[in-house]
């Protein structure tokens, strides 16, 4: 629970009051986790490792899911939680009011997803005994789908990536031609190509290479046209 904080980066939002209602559960679950702690006992590490699996929940299904590490605490944290239930269960004791904050855990985390009563209650109803089988089966279908808004998201930030390369060749190639070595030696490079017959282009066609450098050589036919 301590060091979840570090995936913050990852998070994403529609809006300020998402991100405000996402604040308000992490801090309700470190209360309930601390209290957990301070209580003892098996019950109090089922309470605090229940707080401490909501928020791993919560963080995943608002951007984390995209970390590995991150989804590997999350199935971590699932099976510790799982096990103490389990063994306070062999143990005979009463495991109704952490199944119940669970449930209300989960139905807060898929509303702050979109998700309408009836979806939830479909869910839950699809789990009754267990509703750990049901956040995680909820974390399952949110890793399988991904919104618009998370593909609008990816997509930007590698069309970004892609413009900052650009940018930095460019940045790259004018500089190297515009050092003394390399001015001189261009200019001799130039001459000899106007020389031949080559001239610029003066904008990329349509059938140009990748690298987008086009010329032409002044006495050639146009393309399409045999050579007599």
């Amino acid at each position: 629970m301590r060091d979840l904080r570090q995936y913050d980066g990852l998070l994403q939002f529609e809006s300020d009051a998402d991100r405000d209602g996402y604040r308000q559960r992490e801090e309700d679950r470190r209360k309930q986790h601390d209290a957990g702690i301070a209580e003892g006992g098996p019950e109090g590490a089922l309470k605090a490792s229940g707080a401490a699996y909501g928020q791993a929940v919560d963080l995943a299904v608002h951007g984390g899911s995209a970390d590995p590490a991150l989804m590997r605490r999350v199935d971590e944290l699932a099976a510790s939680t799982a096990a103490l239930r389990a063994g306070m269960i062999r143990d005979g004791k009463d495991v109704s009011k952490f199944d119940e904050n669970m449930r209300d855990d989960l139905r807060a985390i898929m509303r702050s997803k979109g998700k309408s009563d009836a979806e939830i209650d479909v869910l839950l109803a699809a789990h009754p005994d267990n509703p750990m089988d049901a956040v995680k089966a909820f974390v399952q279908q949110d890793r399988a789908s991904f919104t618009d808004r998370e593909l609008d998201s990816i997509k930007a930030k590698v069309e970004r990536g892609i413009d900052n390369a650009a940018a930095s060749t460019e940045h790259v190639v004018e500089s190297r031609l515009a050092s003394p070595t390399n001015s001189t030696a261009m200019a001799d490079v130039v001459a000899k190509l106007r020389a031949s017959g080559v001239t610029d282009a003066g904008k990329v066609a349509d059938a140009a290479p990748a690298h987008g450098v086009t010329l032409q050589n002044a006495s050639a036919p146009a393309p399409g046209v045999a050579h007599p």
